[in-house]
């Protein structure tokens, strides 16, 4: 990872990709106010043992909550989290599970302009691609968790 933030010139930060059967590195996600440089931290739950991933995350269509795909260790469970910015708070709004594993790759905009998320009717559903039946769908998902594929 490059850090260029830091200093006028840019360090190289090494990331330890997990081999087979190690934890990957822990993860914290936080939100920074510019009024009073407090920090809030998303109360996103970690496997103690066998950890976890967040492969993807932005702002959920707004600036107060921010969306999150988490992954089980075994790549075999995707949560989609909502998370509160003020209160670090932390909603599951929907979940797919395969008995192999769930690719990642939600791209199905040449230029991944979206960053998985399309947010749609006035940012109460998006699109989210899903291989639950073995192919790859576009399925609305509701911003409440209520409206599920």
């Amino acid at each position: 990872m490059v850090n260029n933030t830091d200093s006028i010139y840019p360090k190289l930060i090494p990331i330890e990709y997990p081999v087979a059967g190690e934890k990957p590195s822990v993860f914290k996600i936080g939100v920074v106010s510019l009024t009073d440089a407090q920090t809030q931290w998303m109360n996103i739950a970690d496997d103690a043992v066998w950890g976890s991933y967040v492969p993807r995350m932005e702002w959920a269509g707004n600036n107060s909550e921010l969306i999150v795909q988490h992954l089980n260790r075994r790549q075999n469970e995707s949560n989609l989290i909502l998370c509160n910015a003020a209160s670090g708070a932390v909603q599951t709004i929907y979940t797919e599970k395969d008995s192999a594993w769930i690719d990642i790759v939600a791209n199905w905009d040449q230029d991944y302009t979206s960053g998985g998320w399309d947010w749609l009717n006035g940012g109460k559903e998006f699109l989210w691609p899903a291989e639950k039946d073995g192919w790859r769908h576009l399925y609305r998902v509701s911003r409440d968790g209520k409206k599920k594929p």
